[in-house]
């Protein structure tokens, strides 16, 4: 069953405004005397009386302040990291971190947290302190 084919347990009738005095709703209709309200439709930047502020002015100058920053950050992987989940031999590659689940994301960076004491080929980037861990351990750094 939809909700158009249910039955109704509620008739509601329509509003009839301006029809006289005696049927609650006649001379403003609901709308109160005057003002822009009473008048149709009301001013977007209009927030409701004149002693509260504007819209324009709860918002901060934003002039040319677009899609924000654009630049990716990457991913931190420890030295820590690699240890406890590569072999000795193996090669550390943005795939098999993806593989492995150390990294969401295809930008990563090595960074020399912990100690490495297997023999590896890295081949994502890293900083000098990971870059010379790594060498120290008999490992190579190739960043192509």
């Amino acid at each position: 069953m939809n909700l158009h084919e249910m039955p109704s347990l509620v008739k509601r009738t329509k509003k009839r405004l301006g029809r006289g005095t005696s049927s609650g709703r006649g001379k403003t209709s609901g709308r109160g005397h005057k003002g822009d309200n009473a008048r149709g439709t009301s001013p977007w930047y209009k927030e409701g009386g004149s002693r509260r502020s504007r819209l324009i002015k709860h918002l901060p100058q934003r002039r040319g302040i677009g899609n924000g920053p654009t630049s990716v950050k990457p991913l931190v992987v420890s030295l820590a990291m690699i240890e406890d989940n590569y072999a000795v031999g193996e090669t550390v590659s943005i795939e098999s971190l993806l593989e492995k689940g150390l990294i969401n994301s295809p930008v990563a960076k090595i960074l020399g947290n912990g100690k490495l004491t297997k023999k590896l080929m890295v081949s994502v980037p890293v900083s000098a302190s990971a870059k010379l861990a790594i060498e120290q351990a008999g490992g190579s750094v190739n960043i192509a």
